[in-house]
């Protein structure tokens, strides 16, 4: 499961930057899992966070 995850993760990532390459000023960001009910904290945590993470990094100094 965290090879597809890492997967999804990377290619958004690479999504997000060539967007912002492209000339859009930001990106929009929901994740679908991170809310009670679906996913306990200590799950997210784990398999949520660290590869939303890594897509947002992708984010970091666009244009505001």
């Amino acid at each position: 499961m965290r090879a597809g995850l890492e997967a999804i993760a990377e290619t958004t990532r690479r999504f997000v930057t060539e967007c912002l390459a492209a000339g859009a000023d930001g990106i929009f960001f929901a994740t679908q899992m991170a809310r009670p009910g679906l996913t306990t904290p200590e799950e997210y945590e784990e398999f949520g966070r660290p590869y939303d993470l890594e897509v947002l990094s992708a984010a970091r100094g666009a244009r505001s």
